[in-house]
């Protein structure tokens, strides 16, 4: 069972490091250097995001049902599939199903990215969260992750509508706020799903039974 308090410290942690990056940005007289800050931060700002959402899919998706852990591979196998030998389970010998299935999910999400609003979306609905109360933050979230990777990519290069050349995209101080505002209400639009999956009767019963086992 995943700790919420630690990863959500971190998180606040993850987020206040960003401040300080954004204020500099908005005192700078060097608009170059200032526009480089900000598009650092964008970065750093996708990668939290992505992190948030790997935790929460640890988090949860060994407790879902059958449909929204299919597509997930056990662990030790890089693809999912509805046949697997006794092979691959013998590498599992001494573990419980609830230890497996959990394993397999760090794998899984070990190996994911997300770099689209529609991934986000897949991932909620496997959770079996209610998309219309996240759905709110994804155009913001979605231009965020659309310029994060133009400056990843393209190192934020376009080319001009009219000609040939290439120029830097402009970005300032209200864009990048707007964007972080955004992420942060589409993460704590998570905290009481996560809270409440965490916290069920089931879970709860489990954490007493695994406790009372000594594991």
């Amino acid at each position: 069972m995943l700790e919420l308090r630690p990863w959500h410290e971190r998180m606040v942690e993850n987020f206040q490091r960003l401040l300080p990056l954004i204020r500099l940005a908005s005192e700078l007289e060097d608009r170059d250097v200032a526009a480089d800050i900000l598009r650092s931060v964008v970065v750093l700002q996708h990668a939290y995001l992505e992190e948030f959402i790997r935790t929460v899919v640890v988090a949860l998706l060994p407790l879902a049902d059958s449909e929204s852990l299919s597509g997930t591979p056990l662990a030790d196998m890089e693809k999912p599939s509805d046949k697997f030998s006794l092979g691959h389970l013998a590498k599992h010998r001494g573990k419980t199903v609830n230890e497996v299935l959990a394993e397999s999910v760090r794998e899984e999400m070990g190996r994911a990215t997300f770099s689209k609003v529609g991934q986000f979306e897949a991932v909620l609905k496997r959770l079996r969260c209610k998309i219309e109360d996240h759905s709110e933050w994804f155009p913001a979230l979605g231009e965020m992750m659309a310029r994060r990777h133009d400056i990843v990519h393209r190192a934020d290069w376009v080319k001009s509508p009219d000609s040939d050349s290439y120029k830097l995209q402009p970005i300032d101080v209200p864009q990048v706020e707007r964007w972080l505002d955004a992420a942060q209400k589409f993460m704590g639009s998570m905290w009481e799903p996560l809270y409440t999956k965490q916290n069920s009767p089931d879970a709860l019963e489990r954490r007493i039974i695994a406790r009372w086992q000594g594991k």
